[in-house]
């Protein structure tokens, strides 16, 4: 029985290529077989911020890690274009009226299907469901697991 690589009982260089670099900040870029970059941030403090941009407009997300939806404030719904008017919720995207619990309490609002949010860093679009609540108070964005699972090229680590 013969296995790739083996030759003798020796394992042969397989002539792998590192494909790791570091920056000052201890941000390591890690590129893949099609030299596309993948980064991978540590964190240190107990908040980490991101920008993501919808159509023509760039908004900074907490990348919130215990959010199970990506969560946007009416007033930042309105002006990345996924609610039309402020006091409806017309929009081209699917909806429907749900509650969701967090820390502040339960909020009702509407949750809109197959947003396309775009990772500034990356350049990646993701698609996936974004919680607007009813209310026009000023709530943090949330960009949640049901985007961060779709991300390849951006990866997150508290420490």
């Amino acid at each position: 029985m013969r296995i790739k690589g083996v030759v003798n009982g020796k394992i042969a260089n397989t002539r792998c290529k590192v494909r790791n670099m570091a920056d000052a900040a201890g941000n390591v870029t890690v590129f893949n077989k099609n030299n596309e970059p993948k980064t991978k941030i540590k964190e240190y403090s107990k908040e980490h911020r991101i920008q993501i941009k919808h159509g023509r407009h760039t908004s900074e997300f907490v990348y919130d890690t215990g959010a199970n939806i990506t969560g946007v404030n009416r007033a930042t719904a309105l002006r990345m274009g996924i609610v039309d008017h402020e006091r409806s919720n017309i929009s081209r995207y699917p909806s429907r009226p749900q509650d969701v619990r967090g820390v502040g309490g339960t909020r009702k609002g509407h949750r809109y299907g197959g947003v396309p949010l775009t990772l500034v860093a990356t350049g990646e679009t993701v698609l996936g469901d974004v919680f607007v609540p009813d209310d026009m108070e000023r709530y943090s964005n949330l960009f949640g697991s049901n985007h961060m699972k779709h991300i390849k090229r951006y990866r997150m680590k508290f420490k």
